[in-house]
């Protein structure tokens, strides 16, 4: 594959769209408009970074009380809600729901 030309963010955003409007996977896509998968995802993810304000993280500022241990659980306090954690429970459940509520 030659190499190709720079593309704005603009660009990038419309082959994006483009390529989910078009109902192939981004190997097809690619292929078939003479592009580099890896430029694709590198570009798409760059843009997904940007969107969640350049960066894939929550931050969070720990204050006193913002985790409490109460028979064998942990409580987070985040805003208005709580979660409560049980000792035993899975650490993956646990990161799943947090995922979910963020």
């Amino acid at each position: 594959m030659t190499k190709g030309k720079r593309r704005s963010q603009q660009e990038w955003e419309s082959i994006f769209q483009h390529q989910k409007d078009s109902d192939l996977n981004v190997q097809a896509y690619c292929e078939q408009h003479n592009m580099c998968s890896k430029t694709f995802y590198a570009h798409r993810r760059k843009s997904l970074i940007a969107e969640n304000d350049a960066s894939p993280f929550i931050k969070i500022k720990k204050t006193s009380g913002v985790t409490l241990l109460v028979n064998n659980a942990s409580v987070l306090h985040y805003q208005n809600c709580k979660i409560h954690l049980h000792a035993n429970a899975d650490a993956n459940w646990d990161a799943q729901i947090m995922k979910a509520l963020s």
